[in-house]
Parts: structure tokens; sequence; C-alpha cells
């Protein structure tokens, strides 16, 4: 496979995100897409924190998706649940790799 998803923990990391954003989302681009914020909101924050899911391809970010862990009372019992938060996709790459893909299984079958 040439593509893989990785958890991201550190600050650089979720830097190299932001720039992801800003490059293939600019028009929707806003500061709780921000390293500061989500490194923030997901590692930092003392009511929930979180974690955050690139997919890569060549070394390159082409997607992201978040999961934050919340509490939830559910017939008077408290319970850990997890919310799945926005996710983005650079669609070109998307098509690249399904392309790639499709040609390999033509060869194989």
């Amino acid at each position: 496979m040439d593509w893989e998803i990785k958890k991201i923990e550190n600050k650089e990391d979720f830097y190299d995100l932001e720039k992801f954003y800003r490059k293939k989302f600019s028009s929707i681009y806003h500061n709780k897409l921000s390293a500061d914020y989500l490194y923030w909101k997901l590692k930092k924050n003392v009511s929930f924190n979180g974690e955050m899911l690139i997919a890569k391809y060549e070394n390159n970010i082409i997607g992201s998706i978040s999961l934050t862990f919340k509490q939830a009372i559910i017939k008077d019992k408290q319970i850990k649940i997890a919310e799945i938060g926005d996710s983005y996709a650079d669609i070109a790459i998307q098509r690249i790799i399904l392309k790639k893909n499709l040609n390999y299984l033509k060869k194989i079958f």
C-alpha cells in the first residue's frame, strides 16, 4: 500500500496538518483548524481529549479525521463515548490512489 494512516501526537505534526488545511481548504480555513487550537483541544484540554488521524501519501498529508472522547449519561449511568469530528480529504489525491489501485486489480485478475 502506498498510503498510510497515522495518529499524530506532537505539536510539529499538528503544524504540518495546519499547512495542509491552509493549502487545500483555504476558502474554509479558520482558527479552529489551527495547530495551536487542535493541539490544545485534543491533547491538553482538561475537560475532554481526543485523537487526530491523518492519511499520508508519498509522505504528504492527504486527509484527516478527529475523535473526541466525552462523557455521557445513559439510564443514570455515566459512560465514555467518542464523537467523530470533521474529516478533510484531498479529493484529487483520492482519485489518483483509486485509479492506481484499480489498475493494480486489473493486472492481478
